[in-house]
């Protein structure tokens, strides 16, 4: 069952801010020793172990034998407990890290490709645009895939490319075995109506 946090819960406080609510992570759903737990997040047992005292306060963690779970499978906190001022902060502040990451993956990757800067050009159909290129006389410039784009869709070409998405994501996401060939992709999509 769902736990509602109230506002002026101090657990929904420290639920709405993303660098602490990685520290419940482990526990959501599944009892997790502090030493896998640990593991899990890549922070050491003792750093990890200030959390699980806090969170056993807030009512967040119960401890059972050697193992620590969340009492509730889930949580929902109103947006009004952040330190934000409006929703596009609150995302804003929420995805700033993944967006980082993101980015800095993506720099590295496209360094060791052999991209050294950028070739702005009219295209075919007349509008002018940009691409990373590997030099001034690059045959094939890249337009990286991902990079913020706006379409002029309808309302049901919205649902289907949203329903797309979502069915590529889950046939990707459904083969998250590591293993011999497989490395970490970063995928980061979403679908925003101006």
């Amino acid at each position: 069952m769902i736990r509602v946090l109230k506002a002026g819960d101090p657990a929904a406080r420290v639920l709405a801010d993303a660098k602490k609510r990685r520290y419940l992570s482990p526990f959501l759903g599944r009892p997790r020793r502090l030493s896998e737990a640990a593991r899990e997040l890549e922070v050491s047992p003792s750093g990890l172990s200030y959390w699980i005292r806090r969170f056993l306060a807030l009512g967040l963690l119960k401890r059972e034998g050697l193992h620590y779970v969340s009492p509730a499978p889930a949580y929902f906190v109103p947006f009004s407990e952040s330190p934000a001022e409006d929703l596009a902060d609150w995302l804003s502040a929420e995805l700033a890290e993944a967006h980082r990451e993101l980015l800095a993956a993506l720099g590295r990757r496209l360094e060791k490709e052999g991209y050294q800067g950028l070739l702005v050009f009219r295209n075919p159909e007349g509008t002018v645009t940009s691409a990373l290129a590997r030099g001034p006389r690059d045959p094939a410039p890249l337009a990286p895939f991902g990079v913020a784009a706006t379409l002029h869709l309808t309302l049901e070409e919205s649902e289907r490319l949203k329903a797309e998405l979502t069915a590529l994501w889950q046939r990707y996401a459904a083969k998250q075995t590591p293993g011999p060939g497989r490395r970490p992709v970063r995928v980061y999509a979403f679908l925003a109506e101006d």
